[in-house]
This record gives C-alpha cells, structure tokens and sequence, in this order.
C-alpha cells in the first residue's frame, strides 16, 4: 500500500505504480482469508489500487505497452467482478479497460457494425453500478466514463 500511495502523490509515479501492480497483485493471489479475525484485509480496496495502479500506468505508456497494460486491466478487473460480484470499482475499471480496448474501432470507417452494441452493454453495466456507487470515490468516475461513451456513441451512425 505504501508503494501505490507514493505513486499517488506524484513521487516516481511509474516506478512505484509498478511496483504497487506487482506487490498488490501479489496480494491478491496469495491471499486466501480476507478476513482474519479481527483483521479484515479488505479484498475490494486492494483490487481496487491494484486496479487504479494499472490504470495509471496504461495512461503513461503508448502503443503496445499501453496495449498490454489495457489487457492486464481488463484481466484484473474481470477476477475483481467475480470476487466483489456488482462492486462498483470492479465494474469501473472493467468498463474503463473495455472501452479502451473499443476506441480504435471508433475511427475506423466504416465503423464496426458490432461497436454499437458493445458501447450500449458498457452503458448498461455502468448504469447498474451507479446506485451502489452513489456517494463514494466511485460515483463521480463512472458518470464521467458514462458520458465519454454517450458521447463515443453519437459519432456511430445508427447508435441509440
């Protein structure tokens, strides 16, 4: 935790968000009881840096790096949503990674004719999240990545 919160206050930011990646996931692999105790280790706030550590990365990186750190996202982010099933975070940073992974196909032309659907199912998971997500760090991200996708969709002809 220390590493990913030295990368949040902008101190080496790469290097201790890949450090965070690797020791969070490490984390979440080894760890078999969440709850020890007394203890409790909190299994969504540590996908959820570990998450947040990948992201961060991605937007640092270009072309095929930032392709595989987009994959690694979605990777994680998929194992979050089958621990935490509906965690906000967990549908954020899946949606977050799907979308990424969309964009290119957004200035193909023509588009795609399956981009539609696949923006309109983001949409959707997003929507299902946002109650859940109301009042915390999450409710302001996915309103702003909904709108990025409304946005994406109106430039798909035939998109509703």
């Amino acid at each position: 935790m220390l590493l990913f919160r030295l990368a949040k206050l902008n101190n080496e930011p790469a290097k201790h968000y890949a450090c965070a990646v690797t020791e969070l996931d490490k984390g979440v692999q080894y760890t078999k009881t969440w709850q020890q105790g007394e203890a409790h280790l909190n299994r969504p706030r540590t996908y959820a840096n570990l998450c947040e550590s990948l992201r961060a990365l991605q937007d640092m990186e270009r072309g095929s790096k930032a392709d595989q750190l987009t994959q690694r996202l979605l990777d994680t982010s998929q194992r979050f949503l089958e621990a935490e099933p509906g965690d906000p975070s967990a549908v954020y940073y899946n949606a977050s990674a799907r979308y990424t992974q969309l964009r290119p196909a957004l200035l193909q032309s023509p588009t795609p004719p399956d981009l539609c659907p696949h923006l309109n199912e983001l949409i959707g998971a997003l929507n299902t999240a946002m109650p859940r997500a109301s009042g915390t760090d999450y409710q302001q991200n996915i309103t702003r990545l909904q709108s990025d996708i409304s946005g994406a969709k109106h430039t798909v002809a035939g998109c509703n």
